[in-house]
């Protein structure tokens, strides 16, 4: 069995077992780890992100490495932040502390942050003006997830549930887009819920994140905030 640990930790395992090592576990995971390349020889398809480059509204000549290390601190940030009023705020840890098999759904939405854009590598197009787009990269990631189910140590119901966070990851834009564009209401959610199923409150998180991995906020402040505040909105119809 092969055992994936930080890289500063492999030779060190290496001499003391004589062995390669089995496993990467997501709770050892952080973006400060990441940043430092820790995880290179056990995650190199994420490493390799850093040579796709994304130049549009959202991203400013910025790396798809950068980005998700990005997300993913977000991520870390969105998971700490008391944003909700305190009943939603326990609501929401419990609902996150539920096991999914072997995994609670905090870890699961860790591993899905994490690889949530391993596709655009391969869907990137560069238009004449040198903008680009990643058309359909949800569908390349979530292919993609089955090559890290025995790295994490995913059963098949917890890969299947990587797959559809990863997969839809985007919809959540066009729940905002709805909002923003019509007003508030609660059909959008509704039809959100219907369309997901019991990711939605992994999905929200994660367009959370990944907003905040972006340059809008920079660029636009009155256009982060808005989306920002629309999904604190949707959280709290979904915990409701």
């Amino acid at each position: 069995m092969v055992i994936y640990l930080p890289l500063r930790s492999r030779s060190l395992v290496a001499c003391a077992m004589n062995m390669i090592a089995v496993y990467i576990d997501i709770l050892h995971i952080t973006s400060n780890i990441l940043r430092d390349k820790a995880y290179l020889n056990s995650l190199p398809e994420f490493y390799e992100l850093e040579k796709t480059v994304e130049n549009n509204a959202w991203h400013h000549n910025q790396n798809v490495l950068e980005h998700s290390i990005i997300v993913y601190a977000a991520l870390e940030t969105t998971l700490k932040d008391t944003f909700l009023a305190l009943q939603q705020q326990v609501k929401l840890d419990k609902y996150l502390s539920q096991v999914i098999s072997k995994k609670r759904r905090v870890d699961l939405l860790k591993i899905a942050t994490l690889l949530h854009d391993l596709g655009k590598a391969d869907t990137i197009i560069i238009d004449q003006d040198g903008v680009t787009s990643c058309p359909k990269h949800e569908i390349v990631s979530a292919q993609k997830v089955k090559h890290f189910a025995k790295r994490f140590g995913l059963d098949t119901k917890e890969e299947s549930c990587i797959k559809r966070i990863v997969r839809y990851h985007s919809i959540g834009f066009g729940v905002l887009d709805s909002v923003i564009t019509h007003g508030y209401s609660e059909i959008y959610v509704q039809s959100f819920k219907e369309t997901v199923g019991d990711i939605a409150i992994e999905l929200i998180l994660l367009l959370r994140a990944d907003i905040m991995g972006t340059n809008l906020e920079i660029e636009d402040k009155k256009a982060f905030d808005d989306r920002i505040n629309i999904i604190t909105w949707i959280l709290e119809k979904l915990l409701a």
